[in-house]
């Protein structure tokens, strides 16, 4: 398995209208709700939208190639939230 560096047919959720908001319930997850961070630290200005317009869960494409060049493609979904006091973008690739 390989990365490619790229994927394919990369589309918002939210446009799709399949984002899901329900609020985290479950004590395992008290550390992402800890990092969570509503939006970009007013400090960061302007250079905040370089990444923060990738903000949201996106449906893509992740292409995996084999030995023999072989390309197989398959659904996964990427994650991109602001974290850490709103000062850093932590992205999730769930294949």
């Amino acid at each position: 398995m390989a990365y490619s560096g790229a994927s394919l047919g990369i589309r918002s959720r939210a446009a799709t209208g399949r984002a899901n908001n329900s609020a985290a319930t479950d004590p395992r997850l008290d550390m992402v709700t800890a990092l969570q961070a509503m939006g970009p630290h007013p400090s960061l200005g302007d250079q905040a939208k370089v990444f923060g317009r990738f903000v949201g869960t996106w449906d893509a494409e992740y292409p995996e190639f084999s030995k023999d060049g072989k390309a197989t493609r398959s659904p996964c979904e990427i994650v991109f939230g602001w974290i850490m006091e709103r000062l850093a973008i932590q992205n999730l690739f769930i294949v």
